[in-house]
């Protein structure tokens, strides 16, 4: 297909002033090897949160990513149908969960940011009241629809979902959360475009946020790689000039892309605190990082 695009994938994750490495609900997958013929240059990236009573669900977070993205993938048809098959299905299971439990407290609901990529286009299905922004050079886009407003997946019957669809360039930046953060100036979003993944990842944080959740998603002219970068903030060594605190420099290792043959990305711990990325041999199994544990998983 022409118009292929890299993507790195960038969590950001900041838990009571600490910033982590892992996004918890963050999945991110290429096609695995027999995907349907529709969904063969599809790359998917789910960003879940789990709100009320999360304790209720007795299956792995994980093995619900796990089903979510081989649901997408078995899917024929157009991709924002594949899409919803995957809202539906989640919002169904959560459903269950509340019904069997109507004495339980605060019922479990989702928050889900659905992405992907097809060669430069990207389709973006949002359901609850999450945030996307689309940063191209010198615009930022904020992608939010009020009407889903407590209005998350596990509630009702219906599923809520609201479909969007853009044409991405080189240095294009999504940048995707379960809210929005004032601190993120139109001036710091379009700050984002063509800048460094570690340089993004700076610039998203901001040190009077003490919790954050989000990710960001940046486009480069490639053959279709997906990188799932991991940083981890450390503090320059050499004082400033006069005394004065420097911002923490992010350290990213350098990124393998995932190969061809495989239909995941899996992250490891690298040298020096840093997260070293590469294809998982022959799997057709996505990685994914569980939000009940905060650590990089896989089936």
């Amino acid at each position: 297909m022409s118009n292929r695009l890299d993507l790195n994938i960038i969590p950001v994750c900041r838990r009571a002033g600490q910033d982590v490495p892992d996004l918890p609900g963050l999945y991110a997958a290429r096609p695995p090897r027999r995907p349907v013929r529709s969904r063969s240059e599809d790359r998917l990236m789910l960003m879940m949160s789990l709100t009320g009573n999360a304790s209720l669900l007795t299956v792995p977070v994980q093995q619900i990513l796990d089903k979510l993205a081989k649901t997408y993938y078995k899917a024929s048809g157009s991709v924002t149908s594949a899409l919803r098959s995957v809202a539906v299905q989640l919002n169904q299971l959560l459903l269950e969960v509340n019904l069997q439990n109507p004495g339980a407290g605060q019922p479990v609901l989702a928050l889900l940011s659905q992405l992907v990529i097809r060669g430069d286009q990207l389709y973006l299905a949002q359901s609850g009241p999450v945030h996307a922004y689309l940063v191209t050079r010198g615009q930022a886009e904020h992608i939010y629809a009020p009407d889903l407003q407590g209005r998350g997946l596990g509630l009702a019957e219906a599923a809520p979902a609201r479909f969007y669809h853009h044409t991405l360039g080189n240095n294009d930046t999504v940048l995707v959360s379960d809210q929005h953060y004032a601190t993120w100036e139109k001036e710091v979003l379009t700050g984002l475009y063509g800048e460094s993944p570690g340089r993004m990842h700076q610039r998203v944080l901001s040190r009077s946020v003490r919790d954050m959740r989000a990710v960001l998603l940046q486009t480069t002219t490639g053959t279709g790689a997906v990188n799932l970068l991991k940083l981890k903030v450390e503090p320059d060594e050499a004082p400033a000039p006069g005394g004065a605190d420097t911002p923490s420099q992010p350290a990213v290792s350098e990124v393998q892309p995932a190969g061809r043959e495989t239909g995941s990305t899996t992250a490891r711990q690298g040298t020096a605190g840093a997260v070293m990325v590469a294809g998982a041999a022959k799997s057709s199994t996505p990685a994914a990082v569980d939000p009940a544990a905060g650590t990089a998983a896989r089936a």
